[in-house]
């Protein structure tokens, strides 16, 4: 009985532990000198926030289910997460780079899901006007 007990256990941890989830925040930041105008085109869950700053900070919270750690460290160091920045003149666009929408399988051939929730931090000094954020000039 106490082994079958201790066999119960073992194979409950163990199932729980298989889709373990982790983890991990990711901060970048994207100068504005001379940009009036920002245009966001992410598909991700976002949320837009203004702060005193003078500069974009992103922090974007990966949840990466299926996997292990030295998986989802090597995607992170791939730049699987990071935004592509485009400039033209004084506007910035911040973009997804693709690689998300390509589905990753662990050793047993389980996909491998991920969340990504991210934040953007934008300047006070910018109000959203249409689809964009647009630089409000001091009067």
């Amino acid at each position: 009985m106490r082994n079958l007990l201790i066999l119960g256990i073992f194979l409950l941890f163990s199932a729980s532990t298989a889709s373990a989830q982790i983890e991990r925040s990711i901060f970048e930041a994207f100068d504005l000198d001379e940009v009036k105008q920002i245009q966001i085109n992410l598909t991700d869950s976002i949320r837009i926030e203004f702060w005193p700053g003078d500069n974009i900070l992103v922090e974007s919270n990966i949840a990466f289910y299926n996997g292990t750690k030295s998986i989802f460290e090597r995607l992170i160091k791939n730049g699987r997460y990071a935004l592509v920045e485009s400039r033209a003149a004084t506007s910035l666009t911040l973009s997804g780079n693709g690689k998300t929408t390509k589905k990753i399988a662990n050793k047993d051939g389980l996909i491998c899901d991920e969340t990504i929730e991210r934040t953007i931090y934008i300047p006070e000094d910018y109000a959203l006007s249409g689809n964009k954020y647009i630089k409000v000039e001091e009067e």
